[in-house]
């Protein structure tokens, strides 16, 4: 799914979480050149768990990252609503198995923070992304030249 590269094409995303990366992520397997700017000083991710469609995981795998996510992934039979008082079941739609043959792809739930690393760990690996971290954006100048300004006062 690579792209032969194209050093005239750059890309900069703002912010390592998870859509900044898989943009990243994407964009580098395009043959782009791709400068992520994260204001925390380490990739990292607040918050609990994800649910990842198979249109997610679809994305996720065509990317590269089958082995990885999979290995750290749960992988959900259903999804139930029940009633508040009585615990009675009211709708359950399939999961699991059911949902790959029907979507071709798995649904999964993971930690936030999970998915993250191996985000993280793919976007280091790929020589056409430069992760800055610790940089803040100041600001997005409208001179119609696509540019960021960095709180330093670099100019990407």
């Amino acid at each position: 799914m690579r792209s032969k590269p194209d050093a005239s094409l750059t890309a900069l995303v703002v912010g390592g979480g998870v859509g900044g990366l898989t943009a990243a992520l994407a964009l580098a397997r395009k043959g782009l050149s791709v400068t992520v700017v994260e204001q925390a000083p380490a990739l990292g991710e607040v918050g609990a768990g994800l649910q990842v469609s198979p249109n997610a995981t679809r994305v996720l795998f065509s990317l590269g990252l089958e082995a990885e996510l999979s290995a750290l992934a749960f992988r959900p039979e259903a999804v139930e609503a029940r009633g508040w008082r009585r615990g009675q079941e009211i709708s359950r739609a399939p999961l699991g198995e059911t949902a790959r043959r029907r979507y071709g792809f798995p649904y999964f739930h993971m930690h936030r923070a999970d998915l993250v690393s191996v985000l993280g760990q793919a976007c280091r690996a790929e020589p056409q992304i430069t992760l800055r971290l610790g940089e803040t954006v100041a600001a997005c100048p409208g001179d119609g030249t696509p540019s960021l300004v960095l709180a330093s006062g670099e100019r990407l």
